[in-house]
């Protein structure tokens, strides 16, 4: 069965970008309502997405720093593709900062920033709403993207990596300034180094919820998430998914970027 007709069959679904994407893209999803109207809570992650959707043009949805809630009629459905943190701007051709918290139209942020057959097949998707078009479209971009910023992407490996280490460490041994490391991330990522650290930290939690059998003890949880104390997860959880974590507990979360926390033991 090809992807696109599982797609067909289950309300959400991921799959694995192909092995020349993944510097760029974390994966492809798809959703669909099918019978009723959805109501989704949704989380900081440190991406930025391309979204498609029935009866709507595509549109970009930038790095939050908040929980947003969005509803989506009966019967839509929804394409989308993920980008890692730190890696969009090179593929979009525009500053991650300038859509912080933001729902941009395609169309209007490529009205002069890239070729007439990138925009023609990306706008295209929606017709469709084909994965097989939409990796077509994410290929076309590739091939006409920026480098990835090196200094950005090792810091966010780093960042997953290694939770409870201070951001500061990491631009201190890297030999580029405080002020250099905050410019680069927000072109690349939409906001500071300590922000994405606090986000990919709660990221974490989620992963390890899902991981988890029987509900872990909260001060477990914050060590092994990389939070100096139980009250730290619980101001930090709090602030950035509008729960408590004794919340976030009980409803079986999914990180929506748990291949930055995987290493070769897990």
């Amino acid at each position: 069965m090809s992807p696109d007709s599982v797609f067909g069959v289950l309300p959400y679904a991921e799959f694995a970008p192909p092995p020349e994407m993944r510097d760029y893209v974390a994966c492809f999803w798809r959703s669909h309502t099918l019978d009723h109207a959805r109501q989704t809570r949704v989380l900081p992650d440190g991406c930025i997405d391309l979204i498609w959707q029935s009866e709507r043009e595509p549109f970009i949805a930038g790095p939050m720093t908040s929980p947003v809630v969005s509803v989506t009629a009966q019967g839509i459905v929804t394409l989308g593709v993920r980008f890692k943190p730190g890696a969009a701007a090179a593929l979009l051709g525009i500053a991650a900062s300038e859509l912080r918290d933001a729902s941009v139209p395609l169309r209007e942020m490529w009205r002069q920033t890239r070729q007439q057959e990138i925009r023609d097949m990306s706008l295209a998707v929606t017709d469709t709403l084909s994965l097989h078009d939409a990796v077509l479209a994410v290929d076309a971009m590739l091939r006409q993207a920026m480098p990835l910023n090196r200094f950005v992407a090792d810091a966010c490996h780093r960042f997953a990596q290694r939770p409870g280490e201070p951001a500061s460490t990491f631009i201190a041994g890297s030999g580029v300034s405080e002020r250099q490391a905050r410019r680069r991330f927000q072109e690349h990522v939409g906001y500071g180094p300590k922000t994405l650290q606090r986000i990919l930290r709660m990221q974490r939690v989620l992963w390890i919820l899902s991981r988890t059998g029987p509900s872990p003890s909260l001060a477990n949880l914050a060590q092994a998430a990389g939070f100096a104390d139980q009250a730290h997860l619980t101001r930090e959880i709090r602030a950035l998914t509008g729960q408590l974590p004794t919340t976030l507990v009980v409803s079986h979360p999914q990180s929506a970027v748990a291949d930055l926390f995987k290493t070769p033991l897990t």
